[in-house]
This record gives structure tokens, C-alpha cells and sequence, in this order.
């Protein structure tokens, strides 16, 4: 994992502190969200390997000290990767990890129109985005350690919020393909 960083970048990422109380710097975070990618039960439609490189380059942009973390970490992985539909499935995924239950439904409808914008099917860019989200979230840690962000153990925070998210990304992409399917009639109807 570590070749895929310059000596700079591995050094700020490993003397970088991390906000979160069980991780002294980022790079230990960074790996313990991977063991988690490793680890976790997946759909079908996510491709682990896919989801353990999201979760190996989801907070790289931290060192830039930026205020939009995940926007500097796409940056970085516009320079190490060409275009395809991995890097794109990975990009995205990272651009959005940090959903939350306080992500509005204005910001889950950016969200699924940027992966739409980018060719990438709903459905299996929400399944890798929860999950690296999951992987984030539990970070190699038992589930009853108390989250820093929800004040509630691992299993509440993923019982409350992966579902809640998962509704929240659904709709939105149920209402952009009932929108597309209404446009598409209405064109038929105007040609008869």
C-alpha cells in the first residue's frame, strides 16, 4: 500500500494528527479503515478491491489542510490514476465519504447526479459509497466502542445511519429515473 506514496506524502500522512480519540495520526486511520474494507460483508455489486483502494485514498487530501478534505483527495488521485470506470467509481466514492445524517436531501441529489454525470449506474455507486462509509465508521474497531461522531457504539451509529442514507440516495435516484422516464414519454407523445 505505502508505494503508492511519495516519501513526502507518507511522511505527512503518518505524522499528521488525527481528530479521532483511537487514532494518534492519519495514515493509522487510513489503515484501519482498509482492514475494515477488508473485512466487512459487501453486496455483490461492489468489487472489493474497488472498495479497499477508496478506502486506502479516502482522506490522502487531509495534508493539503484544505477545508474540503475529500475534494483535495480527489485531486491527488486525478494525478495517480487515468480515467475508467474504477478510478471514477473511486473518485466519487471518496468525493462523498463523509455523508452523514446531516447531509441534506439537496446534497444526496448532488451526490447521485455527479455519479450519473460521470457514467456510473446508482445503484452500484451507492453500494461501494456506503460501504466505504461503513469501512470509515467502524475503522477496525469493536462494535461496542462509542463513536466519536454520534456519541453512540459502532452497531447503533451503522444501525441508524446506513439505512437511513441508503433511503435517502434511493430516492433520489427513484425520482431522477421516474423524471427521465416522464421526459421520454412526453417526447413520444409530442411525435404522435
Amino acid at each position: 500500500q505505502e508505494e503508492l506514496f511519495s516519501k513526502e506524502a507518507k511522511w505527512t500522512l503518518k505524522n499528521r494528527p488525527e481528530k479521532h480519540s483511537s487514532e494518534k495520526y492519519t495514515w493509522e486511520h487510513i489503515q484501519n479503515v482498509v482492514e475494515s474494507a477488508k473485512k466487512i460483508p459487501i453486496p455483490d455489486n461492489v468489487d472489493r478491491k474497488t472498495l479497499i483502494l477508496a478506502a486506502l485514498l479516502h482522506d490522502i487530501g487531509k495534508p493539503y489542510r484544505n477545508e474540503d478534505h475529500a475534494l483535495d483527495s480527489v485531486k491527488v488521485i486525478n494525478k495517480l490514476f487515468k480515467d475508467n470506470k474504477y478510478s471514477k467509481l473511486v473518485k466519487l466514492a471518496v468525493r462523498h465519504h463523509m455523508i452523514s445524517t446531516s447531509t441534506t436531501q439537496e446534497e444526496y441529489k448532488k451526490i447521485v447526479q455527479d455519479a450519473q454525470r460521470n457514467g456510473i449506474k446508482s445503484e452500484d455507486f451507492i453500494e461501494l459509497l456506503l460501504a466505504l462509509n461503513i469501512a470509515d465508521i467502524t475503522r477496525n474497531r469493536e462494535e461496542n466502542v462509542i463513536d466519536d461522531y454520534s456519541g453512540k457504539s459502532i452497531k447503533e451509529t451503522l444501525l441508524e445511519e446506513i439505512p437511513f442514507k441508503r433511503k435517502q440516495l434511493e430516492i433520489i435516484s427513484q425520482q431522477q429515473k421516474q423524471q427521465a422516464q416522464q421526459l421520454y414519454s412526453e417526447y413520444l407523445d409530442s411525435l404522435n
